[in-house]
């Protein structure tokens, strides 16, 4: 039955959410969850301006996505760049991105775009491109 309901309805995670929203009403008829209340309420009242922020955050990251492919697509892999964490794809940039705004390892990933020519190849050929190299670039990388 739960297929059937996922395959032609919508998916049970958001049947749980659904009745979260249950709980919400029982919040209504109790007197002692007044503040709860207005907190909610000032929840609902801000979901607009979040969606904005969400949008305004993704386009930011959407272009700087796109620029780290264009400087760092062929970086060498050490540190924090690996199989899932590089700037080679758009998804795996977004990724990246998003590590660097939470703020978790993003150091990791800037050891990386630091790279001269001692530490790396700056003659390195990748089939399928005419970029050569897989140096960083320490100015960019530090912007």
């Amino acid at each position: 039955l739960s297929k059937i309901i996922e395959k032609f309805f919508v998916s049970p995670t958001l049947f749980r959410v659904v009745r979260l929203a249950r709980i919400g009403r029982i919040l209504r008829l109790i007197k002692g969850a007044k503040g709860i209340r207005t907190l909610l309420f000032a929840l609902m009242m801000s979901l607009p301006a979040l969606f904005n922020i969400g949008l305004l955050l993704f386009l930011v990251m959407f272009i700087y996505a796109i620029f780290g492919m264009s400087q760092f697509a062929y970086v060498k892999r050490e540190a924090g760049i690996d199989d899932m964490f590089n700037f080679e794809t758009f998804a795996n940039s977004m990724i990246c991105l998003f590590q660097i705004t939470t703020s978790g390892g993003w150091n990791y990933l800037l050891y990386p775009s630091l790279n001269k020519e001692p530490d790396c190849d700056p003659k390195k050929v990748h089939p399928g491109s005419s970029v050569l190299g897989d140096c960083g670039n320490p100015s960019v990388g530090i912007f």
